[in-house]
């Protein structure tokens, strides 16, 4: 593969590469920019993907007369319900893959974090008022510094939304999974794929993942979350 076809690679979607891929960036520190690119523009796509829904939705929707939604065009389509339709198809089918391999949580944050190597490549630093700002989509506030977060995105895991982040520690790239309403009675291992870690409850109201290279020191990355994240009230 050469670079041309690498960069339309990651344009199309620079969190799920192949080993080759991968590879290539390793060894060109110019490919590694583009990619650093790509991904913060991926996350900006994202973003601009998340469409407010009216809570009146199904019943306005209820109310459109079969015949005449038949003969509407996308012209005259509300943009609320023309987005919402668009992110609903787009979110489809990211899920697919999680779907179809739903099993033990511990077994789908290994998929999980296997299906997007590319979270592990990335130099460049997420700006702390997009950390801020998603952490609060989640009732999350940032009450300490997390140090250089490289990677930054809302993902669906066990069923739920959540937040999947990469820290860049002095021990290495330490990837942390917030999954939400997800109670965790006591720490689970996570092991496979030269990976290991543990889940456990946060504040009762998150299942929080931390996940390592074999061997990689994790504690202290569990003291820093600890210590940073606070739970909003809600109004």
């Amino acid at each position: 593969m050469n670079s041309t076809e690498l960069k339309r690679a990651l344009l199309a979607d620079p969190t799920h590469l192949e080993p080759e891929q991968l590879r290539a960036l390793e060894q060109d520190g110019e490919l590694r920019a583009y990619f650093n690119e790509a991904l913060e523009l991926d996350g900006l796509i994202h973003q601009a993907l998340q469409v407010a829904v009216p809570e009146d939705l199904e019943e306005r929707l209820q109310t459109i007369n079969c015949g005449e939604a038949a003969n509407t065009t996308s012209s005259v389509l509300p943009t609320w319900l023309k987005g919402a339709a668009l992110a609903a198809s787009l979110g489809m089918v990211m899920m697919g893959y999680q779907l179809l391999g739903h099993g033990s949580l511990p077994d789908e944050i290994i998929a999980h974090i296997q299906h997007e190597p590319a979270s592990l490549m990335s130099d460049h630093p997420v700006d702390i008022r997009d950390v801020k700002a998603l952490f609060a989509d989640f009732d999350l506030q940032l009450k300490a510094p997390l140090g250089k977060v490289t990677y930054l995105t809302r993902c669906r895991i066990h069923g739920r939304s959540g937040i999947h982040m990469v820290l860049d520690t002095a021990q290495g790239r330490v990837t942390v999974l917030l999954i939400p309403s997800t109670k965790m009675d006591e720490m689970t291992e996570v092991q496979g794929d030269g990976l290991e870690g543990y889940v456990l409850g946060l504040r009762n109201r998150f299942a929080m993942a931390i996940i390592g290279q074999t061997g990689q020191p994790l504690m202290q990355v569990e003291r820093l979350m600890r210590d940073a994240l606070a739970i909003q009230s809600k109004a």
